[in-house]
């Protein structure tokens, strides 16, 4: 900055204007976080909430008879691991 423009307020002016940006800058970073973890609690839900259905199919599909016991086995356990994937 020229001298010539320097005056007995540039220095409380620097320093508001520097306040302001980090009061600007901190509360940005917490939006950003509050919107991040609303994120990461909604995918968490549905994760969790897709991990019950394929255990509870899971479960129907042990108790189907008409089934060969070797493709209810298959089936039960690749929807159990789809669940674990989900998550």
């Amino acid at each position: 900055m020229p001298e010539q423009r320097l005056t007995p307020e540039t220095e409380t002016q620097v320093r508001r204007a520097l306040a302001r940006y980090c009061a600007h800058t901190i509360a940005e970073a917490g939006r950003k976080l509050a919107a991040l973890r609303w994120v990461g609690l909604r995918t968490f839900l549905v994760g969790l909430l897709f991990f019950g259905i394929s255990l509870a199919a899971s479960t129907a599909v042990q108790r189907l008879l008409f089934v060969p016991e070797g493709l209810r086995t298959l089936a039960s356990e690749s929807l159990i691991v789809a669940g674990w994937v989900v998550i």
